[in-house]
């Protein structure tokens, strides 16, 4: 017990030390904006959900068309998150994390939202991480996903997706990280997902 008690405080303390570092820095850039966060995923650095500044000030840019179209395929939100996914700052977006102007992540997890995944999604080209767990998004994940070619962590667990297992997962070139449990997904699991490198 005393061995975990004393990792944790060394945890704690590394933690604010990052905190701390990633404020000062923030603050150093002006408009970057720079966040930290403990999750039951873990911790997550980056920005998102603030910083101001206008990272995405082209209203033709790919990441503004891609969210702006997922958000009109969103039905329900009793959050009230996408209010906040207004004007052409996509980085100010609550749940959208970007480095410098391109949006890197995207963490939905328990929004509560229904809709569906919309093929322009893949248009996030420096995506690496779609986290949406515990939603109620529906229907299946475009064949476009296979263009994501930074994406490494994909989490649709505990959704409404249905038909048969998504093969376009197995073609998403780096994807390191699959979670796919919790859906109405029907059929037996490819073998080939087991011997992705």
């Amino acid at each position: 017990d005393d061995f975990f008690l004393t990792l944790h405080s060394s945890l704690c303390q590394h933690f604010k030390l990052l905190t701390l570092f990633l404020f000062l820095l923030g603050t150093c850039l002006g408009d970057y904006g720079i966040g930290v966060g403990i999750g039951d995923g873990g911790v997550w650095v980056g920005g998102g959900g603030g910083g101001g500044g206008n990272h995405n000030s082209d209203p033709g840019n790919a990441a503004y068309r891609a969210l702006q179209s997922w958000k009109s395929a969103i039905t329900e939100d009793p959050s009230g998150l996408l209010k906040t996914w207004v004007g052409e700052d996509v980085c100010s977006y609550k749940g959208i994390f970007c480095s410098g102007s391109s949006v890197i992540s995207i963490d939905l997890n328990k929004a509560n939202l229904k809709g569906t995944i919309v093929k322009d999604l893949s248009l996030l080209s420096d995506l690496t991480i779609l986290h949406l767990n515990t939603n109620r998004f529906s229907g299946q994940i475009p064949d476009s996903f296979t263009a994501l070619d930074s994406l490494q962590e994909l989490d649709l667990s505990n959704n409404m997706f249905s038909g048969y297992f998504p093969r376009v997962t197995l073609y998403i070139p780096n994807l390191i990280y699959l979670d796919l449990r919790f859906n109405n997904f029907t059929g037996s699991v490819p073998q080939n997902l087991f011997n992705k490198q």
